[in-house]
């Protein structure tokens, strides 16, 4: 059934309009600190780095940019409940040993457990970090100075688009669906929402659906349709998809469809012109 997915003919879209919006990913609240550096682990790769400091001494740390293995497509994490002590001047003594979570919220599971301990002063921060309880890493970067204290994506690009999304093998067809396209060019990889979409059924109650951190031009990859909350979109509980985006960022095409083994499969395609 995979093979006839792949070999199945693109679906023409209509641009509507582009225009700007916000991520979806969780806020950063409090002074946040982004610094770009180096992790020397098993192996070594450049990431980005955000610490955001609360008055109540609690901390969270947002990376940007993480690779598993060294050839493991990047991905964003969040830790959550880890504590600070200092001030800038003198430079924040940060501790952290938490679960590390995907933006969704979803536990990323490579990781059972993840600790720090470091410091971060104004321009500089070091840290050393354990990944399951052995694996030894350093991390060593260097302060980005970014205007406002929300630390954007700044190479992120934002499209809303309105194109066709269309049932392959069964009668969903909305030739006006809204979505809106987040590429992230340095990890190339894709935030899909789709606003008020019916996916499953034509009788099913219109709601915003996501794909986030799905990789571009890789082919197919298995990826987590989830709700605005975080909860999976139960009735494609396994699904795989893949989306592509030319260089000069003017159309985009996905295919995705439920992964669940069965003889009858749900397949959809959605396309769009960007500019």
């Amino acid at each position: 059934m995979k093979k006839l997915f792949f070999a199945l003919t693109l679906v023409a879209g209509v641009l509507a309009f582009t225009s700007c919006e916000k991520g979806n990913e969780p806020e950063l609240k409090g002074k946040v600190y982004h610094y770009h550096g180096i992790s020397h682990a098993e192996f070594e790769y450049e990431h980005d780095v955000y610490i955001s400091i609360e008055d109540n001494g609690k901390m969270t740390m947002k990376w940007v940019g993480v690779k598993a293995t060294k050839d493991a497509e990047p991905v964003t994490l969040y830790l959550y409940n880890g504590e600070w002590e200092g001030n800038e001047q003198e430079g924040y003594h940060i501790h952290c040993d938490a679960l590390p979570q995907l933006p969704d919220g979803k536990p990323f599971k490579e990781w059972e457990s993840f600790d720090i301990d470091g410091w971060c002063k104004e321009e500089t921060c070091s840290f050393d970090y354990h990944i399951n309880g052995g694996t030894m890493g350093i991390f060593d970067g260097e302060r980005v100075k970014d205007n406002g204290n929300e630390p954007e994506d700044k190479d992120a690009v934002t499209f809303r688009v309105t194109g066709e999304l269309r049932g392959v093998m069964f009668p969903i067809r909305n030739p006006q669906q809204q979505a809106v396209i987040t590429l992230h060019p340095k990890a190339n990889t894709v935030d899909v929402k789709f606003v008020q979409a019916r996916i499953a059924s034509e009788e099913e109650t219109p709601q915003d659906i996501y794909i986030r951190n799905m990789p571009l031009n890789s082919g197919n990859v298995h990826i987590n349709l989830v709700l605005e909350d975080g909860s999976p979109y139960k009735p494609f509980p396994k699904s795989f998809a893949y989306a592509v985006m030319d260089e000069q960022q003017t159309t985009f095409n996905m295919h995705f469809g439920s992964d669940d083994e069965k003889e009858t499969q749900v397949y959809l395609v959605f396309n769009a012109m960007l500019k």
